[in-house]
């Protein structure tokens, strides 16, 4: 394979990666978003419209992991390792016009990614209490509250 074959698929991996970071970071603001009016409906106990967006959610969890593999496959074929410190290296390589952008971008992403996990853990929270709470109102202290006796 020629230099200059190999420098095409890198320069394509490049542009690739870039393109499904940007693409990553859409995805994950609305992510957070949807996740965010998950716990405002879980707060008010609407059901229905939950069952509504928990697809949008799946859907949203899918597309995000398939595009985690790919860019762990573009890592890959523009020759660094698949994490952070290749990344890392990949902005050294870069010319300061494309090094910076994607630098910002994948710091971005990974603030996206822990507010994301965090919120989770505050819908988590909030679905734990309300299930103790439940469990709680429905023990069976007194056999006769709950019964059509």
């Amino acid at each position: 394979m020629s230099v200059t074959r190999i420098n095409i698929e890198r320069s394509t991996a490049i542009n690739q990666f870039i393109v499904e970071l940007k693409a990553d970071l859409n995805d994950y603001r609305s992510l957070l978003e949807l996740m965010t009016i998950q716990h405002k409906l879980l707060t008010k106990r609407e059901t229905e419209k939950l069952s509504q967006i928990s697809g949008n959610h799946k859907s949203f969890l899918g597309y995000l992991e398939a595009r985690a593999k790919n860019r762990l496959q573009l890592l890959i074929q523009i020759g660094v390792s698949a994490d952070s410190s290749g990344v890392a290296k990949l902005v050294a390589a870069l010319p300061n016009k494309l090094a910076r952008p994607l630098e910002s971008d994948w710091n971005d992403l990974h603030r996206l990614i822990e507010l994301c996990k965090a919120q989770n853990e505050r819908n988590n929270s909030l679905l734990d209490m309300q299930q103790s709470i439940l469990t709680q109102l429905t023990q069976d202290n007194d056999p006769k509250l709950y019964s059509l006796e």
